[in-house]
């Protein structure tokens, strides 16, 4: 893919791009990680009714969030939805930081970005991993924070990473090779992604969203990627859930068995003042599972959260 880099006055570069994965993507670099994001306005244009940030969990991308970014719009909502480094279509050097920290503040570069500078404020949904880095987002940057929304995920209470030895073994250009190797032969594979899928949703997937989480997988070097992040994870701030002052809600799927129930209670009862909605026969992934509900929950408090 061609890619023209230009470079301006604040630092950060815009990057156009020839070949792109889908018609409204935009990409930006963000000390050396090019971002890829998709922005997308209300037909009716602005003001909008509020500004969302959609954050995908493990292995996920822009993709997982279709069916929230399509309802958000249609309420009046500007909505951006961002790829995390290694995963989706942002790319960055060797190894990534893929701290909760570390993503979120090139997460917030990218929002200054589109709102010419830090002056707006955003709802942040994080769904799974995504939901460890809006807890960090909201901690860090209080003012701009409107909300935060937990989908099936936690903040992280400062995991530093592996040990050094583990570090060093995965580092390995060996292990690596290995790794690429196992992720294009066996790996990532439609009948594999299936057979996530399925356990993600507690239910069987289509083809379509088969398709749309194994397409940016397939990408070359990404399994070596997956592995770099546990080497190159360093937090770059310290934070707690107590830093959060915007108003907060947890969604959780009840037949979720990749972070059960029982550690969303956990999260829930440990956080303090919260909002709760439980889905009833959702997994995993209940925004794309069970969109009417998951919607229904999410409109609800974020009306409560408009700013004045």
């Amino acid at each position: 893919m061609r890619i023209v880099l230009i470079v301006c006055a604040m630092g950060l570069t815009f990057v156009n791009a020839w070949g792109q994965p889908y018609p409204n993507s935009q990409f930006l670099e963000v000390e050396g990680v090019i971002m890829h994001y998709l922005h997308e306005l209300p037909d009716d244009g602005y003001p909008p009714k509020g500004r969302v940030a959609l954050i995908h969990g493990f292995a996920a991308s822009t993709f997982s969030w279709r069916k929230t970014a399509n309802a958000l719009i249609g309420e009046g909502y500007e909505v951006v939805r961002i790829d995390l480094p290694p995963f989706g279509y942002s790319k960055g050097p060797e190894c990534v930081n893929t701290s909760p920290s570390s993503q979120a503040f090139r997460i917030w570069k990218v929002l200054d970005h589109l709102s010419e500078g830090p002056y707006h404020k955003w709802h942040l949904i994080g769904h799974s991993m995504g939901a460890a880095i809006v807890g960090a987002m909201g901690a860090y940057r209080i003012m701009n924070t409107q909300s935060v929304v937990f989908v099936d995920g936690a903040m992280v209470d400062h995991w530093q990473g592996p040990p050094k030895w583990m570090r060093r073994t995965l580092q390995s250009g060996a292990v690596q090779d290995i790794m690429n190797g196992l992720g294009k032969l066996f790996i990532f594979k439609p009948r594999r992604i299936k057979r996530l899928l399925a356990d993600a949703y507690a239910q069987e997937p289509d083809e379509e969203a088969i398709m749309g989480y194994l397409k940016p997988l397939k990408q070359k070097g990404m399994a070596a990627n997956i592995l770099q992040m546990a080497v190159c994870y360093n937090e770059i701030y310290t934070y707690e859930r107590s830093n959060i002052q915007a108003p907060c809600l947890i969604i959780w799927g009840d037949q979720d068995t990749w972070v059960p129930l029982k550690d969303g209670i956990k999260f829930r009862d440990r956080f303090g003042s919260v909002s709760w909605e439980l889905i009833e026969g959702a997994g995993h992934c209940p925004m794309e599972t069970h969109a009417p509900l998951f919607e229904k929950a999410l409109f609800s408090f974020l009306d409560q959260t408009v700013e004045e």
